[in-house]
């Protein structure tokens, strides 16, 4: 694997905070978060001792309410936020997957600012959304 890309202008100070995103598509639609007006992917946070397949699963029950299995990597990106809700820098260092979704399992998610979306694709890449998630979905179409 070569050495992930990096979106954003890593400055100063900041904290490498390893994630784990899922690209999910049901037709033509991709299955996402509207958060404060943002689309983003389902993931997140990989936590201590976890792998990255396994906190997409995670990821994607609690944002969600989908019971989900992770597929192949897409690849490795990074974005950098020179601004985040704790307040400092943070460069979060992605691997994004392929996913599946048990449609008859959810839809509703544990997180109620969290509101789940199937959007279509133009509609997630022409929106707010990271670079590196856009990154991701452009990807995978490749690869379709």
């Amino acid at each position: 694997m070569t050495n992930p890309i990096q979106f954003g202008n890593p400055v100063g100070e900041f904290r490498t905070r390893p994630c784990a995103y899922a690209v999910v598509f049901d037709g033509g639609n991709l299955l996402c978060l509207e958060v404060r007006g943002r689309l983003h992917l389902p993931g997140g946070g990989v936590d201590p001792g976890e792998d990255a397949k396994s906190a997409i699963v995670r990821e994607i029950f609690e944002e969600t309410g989908y019971r989900a299995e992770a597929g192949e990597e897409i690849g490795m990106a990074n974005q950098f936020f020179a601004t985040t809700r704790e307040g400092s820098p943070l460069n979060k260092a992605a691997t994004f997957y392929r996913a599946t979704v048990d449609m008859s399992s959810g839809g509703v998610g544990q997180e109620a600012d969290h509101l789940v979306r199937w959007v279509p694709t133009a509609e997630f890449l022409g929106s707010t959304a990271g670079d590196f998630q856009k990154w991701a979905v452009r990807q995978t179409i490749a690869t379709l």
